[in-house]
């Protein structure tokens, strides 16, 4: 008997809804392997300890909220450092900072006294250094980076889809598998990006200097937006196409329509679970579930 050969599949001519896609038939291995992937980030990289400390919001340590780090801006804030020469005219002239030292190689650390603040401490290291390009800042601005922010940003956005998950159980009990699983895979989703973050801020250092490291933050945050965007396309995307009562992907498109034989209306999709809970109905903005009793139930609504 002979055997039939399987076919290529050719990737161009498929649209969203016919990709093949990781967790079809068992849903809970997207969000496991997420949140894997996710811990495999803070468990395996080499700046574990700064990482963890960006993501709680915690000084790394040796250091104190007390402490600035006296530099020099060349542009976009990158810091170019300062000539060790001016290390004992700072220790003398400055009456708002003390306990100075070298920090990074090209930068002073020192500590403010009680009562003095950032602000007075800058304009009088300018007048005794006579330039007025001497900055001070916290240290917290300098060592810490925004991923504490970012951490806020995706706090907010996972209680809100949290939310709108127990709102869905409370007005459909039996889509409970459904909002779970819509929940734990945003909450890895953005685990994941969060550690990624975290990871290059720390690879690539608070202190880089030249015009060229403004160009890489710059690349970094527009390569990063839409890294985050398309992830989040993807989970709604993934989500939507989705069982509402056992979370498994559904199957077997049925394209309703045309876009250029249609006026008044619009093309829509029909995808049915393989358990036989029901079938959705979507089109570019709506979607439609309808459920069944039992998998039979299916054959008596005409598609469509």
């Amino acid at each position: 008997m002979r055997r039939l050969k399987k076919r290529a599949m050719n990737w161009p001519e498929l649209r969203p809804h016919e990709w093949p896609r990781p967790g079809s038939k068992r849903a809970w291995t997207v969000p496991l392997a997420l949140w894997l992937a996710a811990g495999a980030f803070l468990a395996l990289s080499p700046w574990r300890a700064g990482v963890w400390s960006e993501v709680l919001n915690r000084l790394p340590d040796g250091l104190s909220e007390d402490q600035v780090v006296v530099s020099r801006a060349f542009r976009y804030g990158i810091l170019v450092g300062i000539g060790p020469e001016v290390l004992d005219i700072a220790r003398k002239g400055s009456t708002r900072l003390y306990d100075f030292k070298r920090f990074e190689g090209t930068h002073i650390i020192a500590r403010l006294r009680p009562g003095a603040s950032v602000w007075d401490a800058q304009k009088e290291l300018r007048a005794v250094f006579g330039d007025v390009t001497v900055r001070v800042y916290p240290i917290r601005r300098i060592v810490m980076g925004d991923t504490h922010m970012l951490v806020t940003l995706w706090l907010a956005a996972w209680a809100v889809v949290l939310v709108r998950c127990a709102a869905g159980v409370w007005r459909q009990p039996g889509w409970w598998k459904y909002r779970a699983y819509q929940a734990a895979t945003f909450a890895g989703m953005g685990a994941l990006l969060i550690l990624v973050f975290a990871n290059v801020s720390e690879a690539t250092g608070s202190f880089r200097g030249g015009q060229g490291a403004a160009w890489f933050s710059w690349l970094w945050t527009l390569f990063y937006i839409m890294l985050t965007g398309a992830l989040l396309w993807l989970w709604r995307y993934d989500t939507r196409t989705r069982c509402r009562v056992c979370a498994q992907a559904l199957r077997m498109p049925v394209e309703l329509g045309e876009e250029g034989s249609m006026v008044l209306d619009t093309p829509r999709i029909e995808l049915v679970c393989f358990q036989g809970h029901g079938a959705l109905t979507m089109d570019r903005w709506h979607d439609d579930w309808r459920g069944y009793r039992d998998m039979w139930e299916a054959f008596s609504h005409p598609c469509g």
